[in-house]
């Protein structure tokens, strides 16, 4: 049975963290959208939208999938930024704030905060089959990421196409300690199946209990035999 504790040890590890990641109590996933392209001081071609989405996981089904959006109140937090905007549930009542989700990963976001574009502030986030367009204003001045080089029409325009979903779920605590747990116990397999086996036999039955010698042997080493006197028989 010691020879199978290692593979063990690792297939509970992939159990803890799978079970785990699909019944967390609260699912977050943060938002990292492209560097801008296109931007009008204060803003630059190093800034970008960022922001993250937590809610309950009961709101998407046992396969990780549903809409989830503000109209669900509470249970559902949000918030946006790029560097001179901050939008979020405690400071913002939202137009619309709609995530798509399918197996646990966003497939279409729609993030407007404002109810259309405003030029005086704004964050608008929209991507989908169809529709792709990463925009913001400040201050009358816009940023956007697109193959238009601009901000019109509405920032409705052909966006380069990304290498990755800009959208990534992130680990709960409880997560974290199922790992580690899962973690030690390989550890503990590993270590147990590694460490010598000791031996304590008295080498001869005939021996008085005052001259027993007694060997340390590791598996597959030879056991070895002394007793006073030995030597001197023939």
């Amino acid at each position: 049975m010691r020879k199978y504790s290692i593979p063990i040890g690792f297939f509970l590890v992939g159990v803890l963290v799978a079970a785990n990641a699909a019944y967390a109590d609260t699912l977050t996933y943060i938002f990292t959208g492209p560097l801008f392209n296109y931007a009008e001081s204060p803003y630059t071609t190093q800034d970008r939208i960022t922001g993250s989405v937590a809610f309950d996981r009961n709101l998407l089904d046992i396969n990780g999938s549903g809409l989830i959006h503000t109209g669900l109140g509470q249970s559902f937090s949000w918030e946006f930024r790029d560097g001179f905007n901050d939008f979020n549930n405690n400071n913002t009542t939202p137009c619309a704030i709609e995530v798509t989700f399918s197996a646990f990963a966003v497939i279409e976001a729609f993030i407007d905060p404002t109810c259309g574009l405003t030029s005086a502030a704004d964050i608008f986030v929209a991507h989908d089959q169809s529709v792709t367009a990463y925009v913001s204003f400040h201050d009358g001045a816009c940023a956007t990421y697109s193959l238009s080089g601009g901000c019109a029409p509405f920032g409705f325009s052909p966006t380069t196409p990304l290498t990755s979903n800009p959208w990534s779920a992130v680990p709960e605590p409880s997560s974290g300690f199922l790992m580690l747990s899962a973690l030690w116990a390989l550890a503990f397999a590993v270590r147990k199946r590694a460490a010598p086996v000791i031996s304590l036999v008295p080498l001869t039955s005939q021996t008085p209990p005052s001259t027993h010698r007694w060997t340390v042997s590791s598996p597959g080493a030879r056991r070895t035999r002394a007793h006073p006197g030995c030597s001197s028989r023939n």
